[in-house]
């Protein structure tokens, strides 16, 4: 996980406890939305997934209540099926992330779980989030 921490770090110019952030808020937001079984199965394909949802969860980041621009962006590209999208890119929001940045941070994610874990276990994951394939 380290890896990816250090390259969003450079790609996106940002802190790296922002990088770690990030990274464990969409941690989480998987973790609360597929089947516990799922995860620990996506969690053992990642190392230091675990404790970066660990992390996250500590830094009180308030979940976003209203829908910002990011979030207003995940709505337009993915219509009704938007709600983890909205989520996700608002909490980005906390971390220095801009539409464009969360929008290429959410990518870059996207393409290093799938790297890490499989195209099986990916399309798993992804299966429970309608819609978030194709932005990903």
């Amino acid at each position: 996980m380290q890896d990816f921490i250090q390259k969003a770090v450079g790609q996106f110019g940002l802190s790296e406890t922002d990088a770690q952030g990030a990274t464990g808020g969409l941690l989480s937001l998987v973790k609360e939305n597929i089947d516990p079984s799922t995860f620990t199965e996506l969690s053992g394909s990642i190392p230091g997934a675990d404790d970066l949802v660990t992390k996250f969860q500590g830094m009180n980041v308030e979940k976003p209540s209203g829908l910002g621009s990011l979030s207003n962006m995940a709505g337009s590209l993915l219509g009704g099926k938007a709600k983890i999208a909205s989520q996700a890119f608002g909490m980005l929001q906390n971390f220095n992330l801009d539409a464009d940045k969360g929008k290429g941070f959410a990518s870059l994610f996207g393409n290093y779980v799938k790297e890490k874990a499989g195209d099986s276990l990916f399309s798993k994951v992804t299966n429970s989030f309608p819609g978030i394939k194709g932005f990903l």
